[in-house]
């Protein structure tokens, strides 16, 4: 894990995550504002999908990493767990969630 010499922080460290989260989210992307308004190509779109299929088949695992190395930060399991468990809730659910993308709901099919 990176150090930034900043660990000794009073910030909690899920806020630090989350500020870290804020500062490259997708969603002030390029592909993904043209996304969000329905500009992309087919072929873009089809190799996103791609992509973020691979993506997905192996991020369960890697939060499991993540989650058993992080023993000591249990703030940091915790919300990892709660990510974890939202994610199953939806897959479980009506298959309908809201595009982290356009924040519109949307019907998975």
């Amino acid at each position: 894990m990176a150090r930034n010499g900043d660990l000794g922080s009073n910030v909690p460290i899920t806020e630090r995550i989350l500020a870290i989260r804020e500062r490259w989210h997708t969603k002030r992307h390029p592909f993904f504002l043209a996304f969000g308004e329905g500009k992309l190509p087919l072929k873009a779109l089809g190799r996103y999908q791609a992509l973020h299929y691979h993506f997905v088949s192996r991020a369960l695992a890697s939060f499991g990493l993540l989650y058993a190395r992080g023993y000591h930060f249990e703030d940091v399991r915790k919300m990892i767990a709660e990510n974890i468990a939202r994610t199953s809730q939806k897959r479980r659910g009506s298959r309908r969630s809201l595009s982290p993308v356009t924040n519109r709901t949307t019907t998975m099919s």
